[in-house]
């Protein structure tokens, strides 16, 4: 601020302050240092004040060049950090005052006195094989023999105990951890024998046991401090919150996330007896298993030979039966085709002979008309214009009867056709589904079903043009007026066959 001042002279009172301050610094040796930085700064002052303008300026000019650089210096300097992987605890680096809240990720500007403690945030990975309180642990069985057993785990700092953690322990949290752990798993492996720890199915209780174990002793807790915990780490007497009025001490602020067994070291005595054990045991489970193995061989050849006997049994009956069936199809389709036939000759037959009656009676009638027109031709040619017209008008209700009849006799034979197609289409779904229900039961046909398929199949793959009627026209008249009907056969078995 003084820099920045520009003054012609120096005002009297603050000659008269400097003055007065050199004569005490002449008389004594005892001020504080704020006085001496209060006096240095009025002798800065009065030294800007007595300098030329031009030097003035340039002074000005680097106090606020300096104070640009020491704020790109500053600034950037007062923003601290805690990473993702990390927690932290923010302190004052001046007092050494640590605030109670944990942070995770996150930027802070606390200036320069401000920092973090940090705390990793992700498991924390521990191997007892290798030195000093990672080393291998050492443990005695329920009966007092002697192993080592390597052993890996993983713990995770709990966000919310990380201040009681830096209160209790500062950084060096880790190696009080691994001392807990280990007494624990030594107490814990008491429990159990030796050979526990070599088997599969007890290595997996005794890894349940020595985690509830390890939890127990990293998990948060709170003991009282005149009773504080024994070696034995009983957590009896500890409790989540400390109680009121009382003194505490606190211990444990992780979580413990997984816990194996490594390798075990016996001594090679016990080895021995052990892997003797462990083969012998073996050695009687394989020879059960061969037993039962070979006893379930025979039992299954047995069933297969069993099996091919009742398929080629059950085989050469279906074939039997296929065989029946397909030769009572064979004569009833013959049945079916002789009954059609002679059903659709008689209808043409009563069709012709219809034809043949009408046609008659319609020459009588002709005949008739023609006889009475010979007497009275000769009279008037008017009465033969009648006659002949009457003829045409006869004629033509002739051919229109005739067109009728024709199309009755085809209707009819058509109308038996279909119900005989019908028929059929009812007796082959019928023939279908009884059997597919005789399938699904019994896995076998009736010959009536199979003759049924068989012939509906015939009758649906038949196009019906193999069955005709050739009505034609007669060409002349007979002697006694009637015409004659020439009609072809009703079926062509050189065309096709059913």
């Amino acid at each position: 601020m003084f820099c920045c001042m520009s003054v012609a002279r120096t005002p009297p009172s603050i000659l008269i302050i400097t003055d007065c301050i050199d004569a005490l610094i002449s008389q004594t040796q005892s001020f504080s240092t704020g006085s001496i930085r209060f006096y240095l700064i009025l002798q800065s002052y009065n030294t800007f004040c007595h300098m030329p303008e031009e030097s003035r300026v340039r002074a000005a000019q680097c106090c606020i060049s300096l104070g640009l650089l020491l704020t790109v210096i500053l600034v950037p300097s007062s923003f601290q950090y805690v990473d993702f992987t990390e927690y932290g605890l923010k302190y004052n680096t001046v007092t050494k005052v640590v605030e109670p809240k944990a942070f995770e990720a996150t930027r802070a500007f606390g200036g320069l006195t401000a920092g973090f403690h940090i705390f990793p945030r992700p498991v924390q990975m521990v191997i007892f094989n290798g030195t000093d309180l990672k080393k291998s642990i050492s443990l005695k069985d329920k009966i007092g023999g002697s192993f080592e057993c390597e052993l890996s785990l993983g713990y995770r700092l709990e966000k919310e105990h990380l201040y009681q953690i830096f209160s209790t322990y500062k950084m060096n949290y880790e190696s009080s951890f691994l001392t807990n752990i280990r007494a624990a798993v030594r107490q814990g492996a008491q429990k159990y024998s030796m050979l526990d720890f070599v088997q599969d199915g007890r290595r997996q209780q005794v890894e349940k046991y020595l985690f509830t174990t390890v939890d127990n002793v990293l998990k948060a807790r709170y003991t009282l401090t005149q009773n504080a915990v024994s070696p034995s780490f009983d957590n009896s007497s500890s409790y989540e919150k400390c109680p009121d009025g009382k003194s505490c001490d606190f211990k444990g602020g992780a979580r413990l996330e997984f816990l194996k067994l490594g390798l075990v070291t016996l001594d090679k005595a016990k080895e021995g007896i052990i892997m003797s054990t462990q083969k012998n045991q073996i050695d009687t489970r394989i020879i059960a298993e061969e037993t039962a193995l070979q006893a379930i061989s025979e039992d299954t050849k047995i069933a297969v030979l069993a099996q091919e006997q009742n398929l080629t049994t059950l085989k050469q009956t279906k074939q039997a039966e296929i065989i029946a069936a397909v030769t009572i199809i064979g004569q009833n389709e013959s049945k079916i085709v002789s009954d059609t036939t002679k059903r659709v000759q008689e209808i043409s037959a009563l069709s012709a002979k219809n034809i043949k009656d009408f046609e008659a009676d319609t020459s009588n009638l002709i005949e008739a008309k023609r006889r009475p027109l010979n007497l009275v031709q000769q009279t008037t040619k008017l009465k033969l214009n009648e006659i002949l017209q009457q003829t045409e008008q006869l004629r033509a209700a002739k051919d229109q009867q005739l067109k009728t009849i024709r199309a009755n006799a085809k209707a009819t034979v058509d109308r038996i056709i279909g119900k005989a197609r019908s028929i059929a289409e009812k007796t082959k779904a019928a023939a279908v589904k009884t059997s597919f229900q005789a399938f699904a039961s019994k896995l076998q046909f009736t010959p009536s079903e199979l003759n049924a398929l068989h012939f509906t199949d015939l009758i649906s793959s038949h196009s019906g043009k193999n069955m005709k009627f050739d009505i034609q026209r007669p060409t002349k008249l007979q002697l006694d007026g009637q015409q004659e009907l020439y009609y072809d056969t009703l079926y062509d078995p050189a065309s096709s066959r059913l």
